[in-house]
Order: structure tokens, then C-alpha cells, then sequence
């Protein structure tokens, strides 16, 4: 029997919000003379929900996010975050494997 406690899952949340800061910066260093302008933002919840939003509150005319092509049981198990955004956007998606 497992549980998580309180304190647990804020050192989860932590966690995965340094490593999204992290992941963050190398975006930016990556890019960073490319000529294209980055804006970047780490945010909590469910991730179809938050990309939609984020581009509508934007005004964003694409939506570019990468997928890594799961299919069968494995894309039933885990879900398409892809899937949902190409679904609900009202707006082009570019989907990148």
C-alpha cells in the first residue's frame, strides 16, 4: 500500500516545475539566434486544456507542439494530449513527431 502525503506531492510539483525551467532555458539558449522569437511559459493543469488556452488568451495564429506518435494500448494507457488540442483548437495545429 502506497500513499502521498501533502508534503510529498508539493516536492513532486517542484520538481517538475524545475524540471521545466530547466528545459525552458535550453529552448531559449538553443534558439536563441535563430532570428525567431521565443516566449515561453511553464504552466499547472491539464496540458490540452492549458495549451488552448494559452493560445487564445495570446491571440496565436498556430499552434506547433511535437507528439511521439503513440498508438494502440500504449496511446489508450496514456491518453494523446496531440490528439485532444487538434480536436478543440480553433485555430491551425502543427503536430511534429
Amino acid at each position: 500500500m502506497t500513499y502521498a502525503t501533502g508534503d510529498l506531492v508539493n516536492e513532486w510539483i517542484a520538481t517538475l516545475n524545475e524540471d521545466a525551467r530547466h528545459s525552458e532555458g535550453e529552448a531559449i539558449a538553443k534558439y536563441a539566434d535563430s532570428g525567431v522569437g521565443i516566449e515561453t511559459k511553464v504552466l499547472e493543469g491539464y496540458p490540452s486544456s492549458a495549451l488552448l488556452d494559452v493560445a487564445k488568451n495570446t491571440g496565436a495564429d498556430l499552434i506547433l507542439m511535437g507528439s511521439h506518435g503513440r498508438t494502440g494500448l500504449k496511446r489508450l494507457w496514456l491518453g494523446s494530449v496531440a490528439e485532444s488540442v487538434v480536436r478543440e483548437a480553433m485555430i491551425p495545429v502543427l503536430i511534429v513527431q
